[in-house]
């Protein structure tokens, strides 16, 4: 029974250890994804202004 025991603590650790990298991953992707929609519109702009 404690081989059943630690096989179920060992597979909950996995989860939570691939559920936390998988939330550490989108918000890195969020965040880039934020800083870039920022950017957009001022590079809209400078091309609009270069081009007049």
């Amino acid at each position: 029974m404690k081989f059943f025991n630690f096989l179920d603590f060992f597979i909950s650790g996995l989860f939570a250890l691939g559920a936390f990298l998988f939330y550490l991953a989108n918000k890195d992707n969020l965040k880039t994804r934020r800083e870039k929609e920022m950017y957009e519109p001022m590079t809209k702009v400078e091309s609009i202004k270069s081009c007049g």
